[in-house]
């Protein structure tokens, strides 16, 4: 089993729950995957301890989007003196003139969801 321990920040519960089952599914342990509904959800998250391996966030949701929380989150690890984990951005809504602007700003790939 998998122990690596994953975050995911979606504010589509199906998503989440999506990729919840997908992880575990290719055998990932239940326990240590953390699914949120949104990016002040997993600010808070990592910020009370739980310090996932990678996350996996959406790009765009309504109270904080995922460029803002990736942002917050950096300087929550920087403040504490760790490194942030990797963050992998989905999106289902982007175009690719935002993909392109939202890649110059943070180095990172943009996935585009697959449902």
């Amino acid at each position: 089993m998998i122990e690596k321990k994953l975050l995911i920040i979606d504010d589509e519960p199906n998503v989440g729950r999506s990729l919840t089952r997908v992880f575990v599914g290719a055998g990932y342990n239940p326990s240590a995957i953390v699914s949120v509904a949104s990016g002040r959800e997993g600010l808070e998250t990592i910020i009370q301890g739980n310090d996932p391996d990678v996350i996996i966030s959406d790009v765009q949701m309504s109270d904080m989007d995922g460029p803002t929380t990736y942002h917050n989150i950096r300087k929550h690890y920087d403040s504490v003196g760790k490194i942030a984990p990797p963050i992998i951005f989905l999106s289902g809504g982007m175009s690719e003139v935002q993909t392109a602007q939202m890649q110059n700003l943070l180095p990172f790939e943009a996935l585009g969801k697959p449902w």
